[in-house]
Formats: structure tokens, sequence, C-alpha cells
């Protein structure tokens, strides 16, 4: 059948309805002529194109599939339609527009039949969906974020039941979307009424905007920690149309966050434990204090250091935490063999952990810690410089895990042990070459330049009462005075000298120490009573001390107090107590000392030379009334040679 002119195809009624439609249409024979195209699609062509409406198919412009593909002329809408009737609805193809941008469209393609049902035309409609269709790849990839995201993605209505759920939230609570959607998001993830998380709901309510951090709760019942980011959404009206929120677990991080601030403490307390024993030195109390801190830090019931004896065949126990004194007083010494706990970290040199110590087959536990019934243990070396000293250990009744930061906590402890005992060796070592140097000068001073000194006093005296000359006398008289008063001074030195030697008595020391002090008196009287009351053992260094304080009292009485009697006596003494005073008889004031001498020497010498000994010292005095010294010392078992 031969194809239908213009007119007669326009005579078929649509002609109107192609030219009003509100979308680009176009009318093509069967010559592939476009006979019939509206104002929509001269707009789309000219104005979108760029281009004349083409007279047919074959001027037409080029589209392409929606992968990149040119169309073939075979594959057009119209020609389909045309050539095989096909009806083509909403097929999506592109224009490529002179700035290399894409020109989206959606067309649809109909025959036209005649009344004998021939073929005569195609009809064709396009709409622009370049915009609809970016709207809908933002959207897609904005939901492909939401669901990629790690963090959870939760949003809700106005009252707070589920609209979304990401598959960040389904991680992060273990709930499908299809579980929770429409549920009030309150119930989900944390307990009814939970205190943070109505405070949550209350500040979202209030200002429309929530940053903060909650305990939430897995559909196990797992707990974990989560940031909470939520904001009020709102319309273009400003109408509150939902919320949404943002979650992310943070437990790593406040793990992390709370194990740097353990650390973090526990630096400071290992700081806290180095300068106390800087300050008092006493070994003893820096071991005492070391398990307690390591049982409390660590939350340990159980904490002790073993110290390796000469011969290194046993570990004596010398401090611990959580046994009574008595318990430790009486535990056997802990052989230094792989066979025990502190015995195997000796010999490992190194760390020892055990969960299990019960199971435990590389060693036994040593009787100390067997009688508590431990479950778990941790032991470390406590370092030396040339010699280990031994190991700190701890443990818990109950089983337990122990974390590298432990056992770092506990090796830095056992190392501030470690050096305070190493100084502690030096500085008695040194002590011992200092001791002996004195010794020695005090011996080559009392048998050389004493013995020297009293030979020239002696001779002094006869060139003296040789002479004749009245103005020679006097010469001699001054000489030998001076002479005398050095005499005195050097039997000072050399008794000060001597002090170092522990083992004389002390009540011989103090006899010679009254005894010095006497000649060197010229005008005031000094005695000492009841010797007699003292123990003839050595009181040791502890002695010493107290020496060194009773002449300290007697070189202040004897230059400032104005006496004339000054007593030392010690007759209240017991072999429990050493009590000695020194009292005199001069002016007396207010106070002992008006003008603090420099530390070290005088009353606040004397008061720190108490302190460290333990001594109770007491200073009384009132104006005319003389001034009185006592020393107190608890002896403490230390008597007889102790």
């Amino acid at each position: 059948m031969c194809p239908l002119a213009p007119h007669e195809i326009a005579g078929l009624g649509f002609e109107e309805i192609v030219r009003s439609a509100p979308v680009a249409m176009a009318v093509i024979d069967t010559y592939g002529r476009v006979i019939y195209s509206n104002a929509r699609a001269l707009e789309m062509t000219t104005r979108q194109l760029g281009a004349q409406v083409p007279p047919d198919l074959d001027d037409g412009i080029d589209i392409f599939h929606p992968d990149g593909r040119l169309y073939e002329r075979e594959e057009w809408p119209a020609v389909r339609s045309l050539t095989s009737g096909e009806e083509i609805v909403e097929e999506e193809f592109f224009y490529v527009l002179a700035d290399g941008a894409r020109l989206f469209i959606r067309a649809s393609s109909s025959p036209v039949r005649d009344k004998h049902g021939e073929i005569v035309a195609a009809v064709v409609t396009m709409y622009d969906i370049t915009e609809r269709r970016r709207r809908h790849e933002q959207l897609a990839y904005h939901a492909s974020l939401l669901e990629n995201v790690g963090d959870a993605v939760i949003a809700t209505d106005r009252e707070f039941r589920l609209t979304a759920w990401n598959k960040g939230a389904e991680r992060l609570y273990g709930c499908t979307a299809e579980e929770v959607l429409g549920r009030d998001v309150r119930k989900v993830g944390s307990p009814p009424d939970d205190p943070p998380r109505v405070r949550l709901d209350r500040e979202l309510l209030a200002t429309g905007r929530v940053h903060t951090e909650v305990t939430a709760y897995r559909k196990d019942g797992t707990p974990f920690e989560v940031e909470v980011i939520a904001a009020a959404v709102r319309d273009a009206d400003d109408e509150l149309t939902g919320y949404i929120g943002i979650h992310r677990d943070v437990s790593e991080r406040r793990r992390i966050e709370k194990r740097l601030a353990v650390a973090v403490r526990q630096q400071a307390l290992i700081a806290e434990l180095t300068l106390r024993n800087i300050a008092n030195g006493d070994r003893q109390q820096l071991m005492d204090d070391a398990v307690a801190l390591v049982g409390r830090t660590l939350e340990l019931e159980l904490c002790a250091i073993a110290e390796v004896l000469p011969g290194g065949g046993h570990l004596s126990w010398r401090a611990a935490f959580g046994w009574s004194p008595e318990a430790l007083a009486v535990a056997a010494p802990s052989p230094a063999t792989a066979g025990t706990l502190v015995g195997y970290t000796l010999l490992a040199d190194g760390p020892v952990i055990s969960e299990n110590v019960n199971a435990d087959e590389r060693f036994l536990i040593s009787d100390l810690f067997a009688a508590e019934n431990p479950a778990s243990a941790i032991a470390v070396v406590i370092p030396g410089q040339t010699q280990r000293f031994g190991v700190l250990a701890a443990a818990s009744r109950q089983r337990r895990s122990f974390t590298t930061q432990d056992m770092t906590f506990m090796q830095s402890v056992a190392n501030v042990v470690g050096a305070a005992i190493e100084r502690g060796r030096v500085l008695e070592r040194m002590e011992e070459v200092r001791e002996g140097e004195r010794r020695r000068i005090a011996r080559d001073l009392h048998d050389d330049a004493l013995s020297e000194l009293t030979e020239a006093i002696a001779q002094a005296i006869l060139a003296r009462s040789a002479g004749s000359r009245e103005e020679d006398q006097s010469r001699w008289v001054a000489l030998i005075a001076k002479l005398q008063r050095v005499s005195q001074q050097l039997r000072g030195a050399i008794y000060d000298l001597r002090l170092s030697d522990a083992d004389r008595p002390f009540r011989y020391l103090l006899t010679d120490l009254v005894a010095i002090h006497a000649a060197m008196a010229t005008d005031v009287e000094i005695r000492l009573e009841g010797a007699t009351a003292l123990s003839s053992g050595s009181l040791g260094s502890r002695g010493t001390e107290v020496l060194r304080i009773l002449g300290e009292a007697l070189t202040n009485a004897r230059g400032h107090s104005g006496a004339t009697t000054i007593t030392v006596d010690a007759g209240a003494s017991s072999v429990a107590c050493l009590l000695v005073k020194v009292s005199d008889d001069g002016q007396g004031q207010d106070r002992p000392s008006p003008t603090p001498p420099p530390r070290g020497t005088g009353i606040i010498g004397m008061i720190e030379r108490a302190d460290l000994l333990g001594a109770d010292l007491q200073i009384e005095s009132r104006p005319g009334g003389g001034t009185v010294v006592s020393v107190e010392l608890d002896l403490g078992g230390y008597e007889a040679g102790g």
C-alpha cells in the first residue's frame, strides 16, 4: 500500500493533539520524513541541542544508549515502530551536546495505522529527564554512601519511630532494618528509662542537636561505648519532620584512653615512690611501699619481695603486702631454683606470668604464697648493677589475665627498688671507705701529731721553768696556753673521727666525749652522771648519731649559755631505752635558738639528726632557768653489741 500523503495523515484527526502536547512530539511517515513536530520538539532541538529539526530520519541527530553505544538507524524507536509495528514505551537514550554534556531523553514510539490496519506513520514522544536522572543518581549515590559508611546512620520521624537503619547500624547493634523499622528508637540499644538516654533525648528536644557519648547495648546484650551526633530535621516551612543521628562505636578509643590514663597514673605513682626513697633513703620502707603500691594499683591481694641471700642458693622474704607481719617473719626462705615461681623468675631473668598457677607445670608456688591459695601470678626480676637483688612477685586469689601494661608497671617498680638498693650499696661501700680513712687519720693524729704536741707542751713547760726574765715567762705562759688549746681541739677532732668505730661501747664513747669537752672548757665545770646505767655493749651507728647530738648540745652550752656547770645525765637509761640529758645553769632563753644556724649545724642539725634516727629530742629553756636537752632512743633489741 502506498504511504499516505501528509494531508491524508492529518485527516486521521490527531494533528491538534501533537501540536498541543506538553511533551516533545513528532510524526514520521513511512518514508522517514518528519511531517509534524510540535513547539516543544522544536524548542528541545534548537535550544537544547543547538540544531534544526531534521526533515527526515536520514538527517537525524545521533543518539546513544545509556551505556554509551551509538544507536544504529534500525534501532531508532521511530524506525522500529514503522518497520515492525513495535510499541516502544519510555526507552532512555541521550544526545551529546556541543559542550560534551549529555541530554537524557525518555522516548515512546507508537505506529499509526489507517482504517485498513496498515502502518502509515509513527508518533514519537520525548521528554527531558536529565535533571530527574541527575537527582536519581545523586540519591543513589547518597543511598550508597548511607549503606557503605562504617558508622550507623539512623533516622526517625517526629515521634522517634525509626524510618532509616543502614548497614552500619545493623553491624553496630546486631539488628536488621526489618527488625527495627517502625519501632521507637528509644527502645532499641538501651534499657528502658536509661538515665543517659533520657538526658540525650531531653537535650535533643530542647536544642534540636546533641553530641555526647553513652553506653549502648547490642541485640545480645553486650555493652559498648557509642558517640552520638543527632539533629532535628525540618522542612521548608521550618516544621519538624524527624531526627537523624550518626552513631559511632568508640569503645576501642575509650579503652586506649583508659590505658593511657592508667599508664600516666602508674608513672606518677612510680615517680612518687622514687621521690620518697630519695627523701628518706630507708630501703625497708621503700620495699614496703613498693609491694603495697603494686598490690593496690593492680588490684592484687598478694605481693612480696624476695632477696637473694649470700651464696645465691635461697631467697629471703623482705617485704610483703597481704600477709600479717607474723606470717612474713616465720616464712622460710624460698629456694633460688626453677622449682618455685621466684626461683624460676630469677633463672629466667625476665618477667614470668601464670594465669593458672595450679596447672602451671613450670614451677610450684613458694610456701608463703601457697598458704594463700593464689590462682594467677606475675613476677619480675629486681635488677642490680653487679648482681640481681631478687624478685618482685604478685598474685591474685581469683583467675585473671595480666596485660603488658601490668608487667611494665611491675618492672618499673622493681627497677626503682633495684636502683635504690644498688645506690644504698654504693653509699655503704663509700661510707666504709670513709670510715676507714677516718680511723686511719685518727690513729695517725693520735700516734704522731698528738704525741709530738704533748711532748712540745712538756718541753715548753720545762723551758719556762728554766727561764728567769719576767717577759720570757709571759711569752712561755702564752705559748703553753695556745699549745694546750690546740691539744684539746686535736683531741676533740680525734674523738670525732673515732666515733665511726661502731664496736666501742657507748658508755666509753660518752665518757670520752664528756672528758674532751671538760678539757676544752676553761670557766665551766662539765660532769657525767649515771654512766653506770649504760650497757657495756655497742650501739653501732645509732650510738654514733646520739653522741653527735650530745656533742652539739655540749658545744652550745659551753659557748652560749654562760653556765658555770653543765651536767650530762644518763641515769634514767635502761636496757630497752637510752635517755641522756644535757642540762646547764646558764641564762636560758625563750627559744632555744633566736637565729637558726645553717642546715646540718646547731639546733637545726640536732633536730634533723634525731628525726633520721627516730629519736625523741626535747629542748627546754627558760630565761634565768638554764637549758635542758634530752635525747631518748628506743633500743628495740639493739642493745649489747646489736
